[in-house]
């Protein structure tokens, strides 16, 4: 009777000391999954500092269509994707991605706004897919309060400082990074990742210009489950 009582006790005791073992990658890698793994969500970035747009928003369902638009310098886009598809909205109304991506080709190599928008799209993934892909190369998470936070390899700052991921188009624009780091610090709610703010800070040189840069890009999720992806009929037709 003791010992079972005795076993019962330290039983008791065990399961909360396994709970509070859990590691807080442990505990981040499984927010980003419940956000991978919802029907739709709804997100704001905002960018403050070096390239990349002032704000932008976007809405996502899972296996179906995602939308985001956001402003470069005075004029506003518009895009709408599924699967290796995209339509984009701008100044002269709804492209396919593959009838800019001809556009860039004919004007050559410059670094023109149709490349631009062509390779942005080709790189594009929605904060859950952003989130997924870094948790995967971060080395050590801390915990302090609701937040999460870690520091990035130098090489991982260098691909998210510039345009060009592994195995991009080699016909991109290249960039030089010096001295690249970062971190990143992440934050849950109701066991589901609720926003992210990137930091990066390194010298990027293009076509001999050097630029400074300390940008930190801010995205807040919201709408988890209940977002709805509106298709406007000449968007479809470009997919």
């Amino acid at each position: 009777m003791f010992q079972r009582m005795l076993f019962g006790t330290v039983a008791a005791l065990v399961v909360p000391v396994l709970a509070l073992g859990a590691e807080p990658k442990d505990d981040l890698k499984a927010a980003v999954k419940k956000l991978s793994d919802s029907a739709s969500y709804s997100w704001t970035t905002k960018v403050e500092g070096g390239f990349g747009f002032g704000e932008s928003e976007g809405k996502t369902e899972k296996d179906g269509h995602t939308s985001f638009s956001f402003k470069m310098r005075d004029d506003s886009y518009n895009v709408i994707m599924k699967g290796d598809k995209a339509a984009i909205k701008g100044t002269g109304g709804w492209a396919s991605a593959a009838e800019l991506a001809k556009e860039a080709e004919d004007n050559g190599n410059g670094f023109s706004p149709e490349r631009f928008l062509t390779m942005m799209v080709k790189n594009f993934k929605t904060p859950a897919e952003q989130a997924s892909e870094l948790c995967g190369k971060l080395e050590t998470v801390t915990k302090s309060g609701d937040a999460y936070t870690s520091e990035l390899s130098p090489e991982t700052a260098k691909q998210l400082l510039t345009f060009r991921r592994r195995g991009g188009d080699n016909n991109a624009p290249q960039f030089e990074v010096k001295d690249p780091k970062g971190s990143v610090k992440c934050w849950i709610s109701d066991g589901v990742l609720s926003k992210t703010e990137l930091h990066l800070q390194g010298t990027v040189s293009f076509n001999g210009n050097e630029n400074k840069i300390d940008r930190t890009t801010t995205t807040e999720i919201k709408d988890i489950g209940s977002t709805k992806v509106a298709v406007p009929d000449e968007a479809k037709a470009k997919l």
